[in-house]
């Protein structure tokens, strides 16, 4: 915790300083040799305020204050929960979110590689843990991608700004969507969408170019409008239901012709804005595993920082690769197709799995034996029977509540299950349906007994 309460200062002023003294005064300096429009009248090193370079500093500012608190908060109210996945493996999680965060960066999203490298190092067991780890781990490292890029990268603040509030519209949209549609549907649907998305996107690459998407402006403008709200509207809504907006924020606007390199602040400015809500969510449910967080959101700080000084400050700020060149319009592309087509796959994946699984479960349910009604059993084998349908029952209720727990929590003898002896009902089942409604799970007595007794034992319990 020490650690990251360091690191992160450090880190965003080394990030802003190289931002502010070296990285956009020399993107300055290219825009006058190409005969661009400058960002201040003079192309000397000193940064300027201008009216190109003001309002991207404001946000840029904004997003260190979220920074700040995003990170003092989760230290402070993570402390005391650490304990909950304490042998989580440091060097493991570090690791993964460094790589992941550095591909964030050159527009591979954080959430698509961590979480595939999260299931490939098997780091969290309970997947409803999974979404919550995620925000909280990579919140405040796509905050700090998203305060160098806009103040680096002269895109035009009104198309950021309106496409920015139009996703979180329609994440908000799509917050109360999500309950109302089937998840094997969403799976398929997005998982056709994103294949289909890939394909388009590999035609618009450089090497290919049979569709063409316009570069260069870093904005939008006229008709564009019509397509770019709705579309980023849709983004924000798919974004509520899991899917990654880097990939389909790339296709959009490539294909409206902004400039790659003007998409990356829009596409890290969404995520930043939209993250600290979302993981606050997370937080006061309780659904993330604290120190996996912590110590995956100290790697990717680090990823973060490195991969814009290293991509953004070392390659384009000396110029050996030029934002406009075919060499990053080809990296970034290839990157994004090739997470477009790994998400789709994925989804796949998972819905043939729990198509299989649900089929599975109603032909066992099919297939299951009706239990014989204790009236039709023979008096001496009553107590076999009987347990012999307390086991079956057992395996019947086999849920998050652990019913067999709970059973001999209750200390509830067997033969107290049959109510009605004389019912042609099938008794066992009914009887542990009313013991299960009658139970209140969240405060089991510790001073009941464990044991389960057993009919021939004849012990009566309250």
């Amino acid at each position: 915790m020490i650690a990251l309460l360091v690191a992160v200062p450090t880190l965003l002023l080394i990030g802003l300083l190289v931002n502010y003294l070296y990285y956009i005064p020399q993107t300055n300096k290219q825009h006058i040799a190409a005969g661009k429009d400058a960002l201040w009248n003079n192309g000397g090193y000193g940064f300027e305020f201008s009216s190109v370079t003001t309002p991207g500093f404001i946000i840029s500012m904004i997003l260190v204050v979220m920074i700040l608190v995003f990170t003092a908060f989760l230290i402070k109210h993570s402390a005391k929960r650490i304990v909950i996945d304490r042998e989580t493996n440091t060097a493991k999680v570090a690791s993964i979110g460094f790589i992941a965060a550095f591909f964030d960066m050159m527009g591979v999203g954080s959430f698509a590689s961590g979480l595939a490298m999260f299931k490939a190092g098997n780091v969290i067991k309970d997947d409803k843990m999974t979404p919550g780890t995620l925000n909280m781990s990579f919140c405040a490292p796509i905050m700090m991608e998203a305060s160098f890029l806009v103040g680096a990268i002269s895109v035009d603040i009104l198309t950021l700004v309106v496409l920015v509030v139009a996703a979180v519209i329609g994440s908000y949209i799509g917050a109360s969507l999500v309950d109302k549609f089937n998840a094997q549907t969403i799976k398929l649907v997005m998982g056709s969408a994103l294949f289909i998305a890939g394909i388009v996107m590999i035609l618009t690459t450089p090497q290919v170019a049979l569709i063409g998407a316009a570069g260069g402006a870093n904005g939008i403008v006229g008709w564009k409008w019509a397509v770019a709200v709705p579309g980023f509207l849709l983004i924000g809504v798919l974004m509520s239901f899991g899917v990654g907006s880097y990939a389909p924020s790339i296709l959009l606007l490539s294909l409206l012709g902004m400039g790659l390199i003007y998409i990356a602040p829009i596409m890290t400015c969404t995520s930043a804005f939209l993250m600290p809500v979302t993981s606050y969510k997370f937080y006061k449910d309780n659904n993330y595993l604290p120190k996996t967080s912590l110590t995956t959101m100290l790697g990717a700080i680090f990823g973060s920082t490195i991969a814009f000084l290293f991509f953004y400050a070392g390659l384009q700020g000396s110029g050996v690769m030029s934002a406009d060149g075919v060499a990053y319009k080809s990296i970034v592309k290839w990157l994004t197709i090739a997470v477009m087509f790994y998400s789709s796959i994925t989804m796949f994946i998972q819905y043939f799995q729990n198509r299989k699984t649900a089929g599975e479960k109603a032909e066992a349910m099919k297939k299951r034996n009706k239990r014989k009604s204790l009236t039709k059993v023979n008096k001496q084998d009553l107590t076999p029977t009987i347990n012999q349908q307390y086991e079956k029952t057992l395996d019947r209720y086999s849920n998050d509540l652990d019913t067999k727990s709970i059973v001999e929590q209750e200390n509830i003898p067997m033969d107290e299950w049959v109510k009605n002896p004389n019912s042609e009902e099938d008794l066992v089942s009914d009887s542990v349906d009313k013991v299960l409604k009658d139970i209140d799970t969240s405060k089991p007595n510790p001073k009941r007994k464990t044991k389960v007794e057993k009919p021939e034992e004849k012990k009566k319990t309250n």
